[in-house]
């Protein structure tokens, strides 16, 4: 991420207590946390080195400024900077979705369009060769064989079962904000789809798949709710930021969580 809204004002409630040199250290801290998207080290040492301190008094301002994140299994988290980066992300998601809607619309306009004109500037005169009399192509013709081979070549799997991991999200997290089933749609609906289909698809390091059918993927869903479920900081436990299920299956997201950014460091003991 390489922009972020400052709130001055926030910052100086916050940070009115610091020393100049406290401060450029939470800068720093935050500055590559939003950079990288991810967790700052735990240690002492390292974090020095994120904020290029090498003097007593820059290292101990390091120190102070630890006490603005939370210590999780994966890092110092910081649920301001989650909120942002989260909120940045469905921005982006948005952007996307509307710039593939519009390319969508403009190839059917274009194909619309190709339907109508002739297929060659050849006069009405000249004769068609032996070639073009057995082998008839037009665009809509081209278009339906691309197709046809594009889906014949598809691995198969199983159509999301958006209701039913509603409801497994209702049943193993029913403290979280819960999606309307009938308002499921749009960004997140196409982002759960794609989760089921790399559940459906990817393999593990062992070469086994993580699910083969619709029960053994709504299973690995529940487990999947049950484990987010312990972590404090997933369920707003360990401070006033929560998760939904439409984060949880945004791409970025789902990663983090499943390769365990956000256990509990006790728990991960």
């Amino acid at each position: 991420m390489n922009f972020y809204k400052h709130y001055i004002g926030d910052f100086q409630r916050d940070t009115g207590h610091l020393s100049l040199t406290e401060r450029g250290a939470y800068l720093a801290l935050i500055h590559h946390y939003y950079a990288t998207e991810m967790p700052l080290p735990k240690d002492h040492p390292s974090l020095c080195r994120v904020a290029g301190a090498f003097t007593k008094p820059e290292r101990d301002a390091v120190k102070v400024a630890m006490g603005f994140f939370t210590m999780v299994d994966s890092g110092l988290m910081h649920n301001r900077i989650e909120a942002e980066l989260h909120k940045a992300g469905e921005i982006s998601t948005t952007n996307r979705d509307i710039a593939l809607a519009r390319e969508a619309q403009r190839r059917i306009t274009k194909d619309r369009r190709t339907e109508h004109e002739p297929c060659t500037n050849r006069a009405p005169s000249v004769a068609r060769t032996e070639h073009e009399q057995s082998t008839p192509q037009t665009p809509d013709t081209i278009n339906t064989e691309e197709a046809n081979a594009s889906l014949s070549s598809a691995t198969p799997t199983p159509p999301c079962p958006h209701i039913e991991i509603i409801e497994l999200y209702a049943q193993h997290l029913p403290n979280l904000p819960q999606p309307k089933a009938e308002l499921w749609s749009g960004a997140r609906a196409t982002a759960l789809r794609q989760r089921w289909a790399w559940l459906l698809t990817a393999k593990k390091k062992t070469g086994e798949r993580y699910a083969i059918d619709k029960s053994e993927g709504l299973d690995w869903f529940a487990r999947f709710f049950a484990y987010v479920g312990e972590s404090d900081f997933l369920t707003g436990r360990g401070g006033s930021w929560s998760c939904d299920l439409g984060w949880l299956v945004k791409s970025e997201n789902f990663s983090k969580v499943v390769q365990g950014n956000y256990e509990n460091q006790k728990a991960a003991a």
